[in-house]
């Protein structure tokens, strides 16, 4: 009779077989769900530093418009965008960068160069030539990019 207890019987060798499949599909699922959630943020974020221009061409305080290229990774699928920054060339020779977006709704500001100020065409928000709001309804100042320079060459991380 005790041999009988250990045998397995058709029922049983089935349920043993399922339950091991069902064990392989959630430890398979566990493993990519985990790896999906986790891996991310054990990647290290690439570097962000994009070419702008040559220091020769900037005037000392006179900002001047770049376009900058940015490339944009979403899965398989690559995107460029193109961003407009301003370089201003300080006296010591260090160069700032402003961002083009006006902080209320996101317009594009333009440099007027009479009046030296940084001009929102949408809604008349006003800007010095550090970014701070002069004027109108923006919120906050025109955001700042961290440059560097390499030889001749300006780059801002974006």
């Amino acid at each position: 009779m005790a041999e009988q207890e250990h045998e397995i019987d058709r029922r049983g060798l089935f349920r043993w077989i399922i339950n091991g499949v069902v064990t392989a599909i959630g430890a398979v699922v566990t493993v990519v769900a985990g790896g999906a959630i986790v891996a991310p943020s054990l990647k290290k974020p690439a570097e962000r530093w994009l070419p702008a221009g040559r220091i020769l061409g900037l005037q000392p305080e006179t900002p001047t418009p770049v376009t900058v290229r940015v490339v944009r990774r979403e899965g398989y699928y690559e995107a460029v965008d193109h961003e407009t920054v301003f370089l201003i060339r300080e006296p010591g020779g260090e160069v700032r960068a402003l961002s083009s977006i006006c902080t209320h709704l996101g317009c594009h500001v333009h440099w007027d160069a009479k009046a030296r100020l940084f001009k929102c065409p949408c809604h008349g928000g006003v800007y010095d030539i550090n970014g701070k709001v002069v004027s109108g309804p923006p919120p906050r100042p025109l955001a700042t990019y961290p440059t560097r320079m390499d030889q001749n060459e300006v780059f801002v991380e974006l």
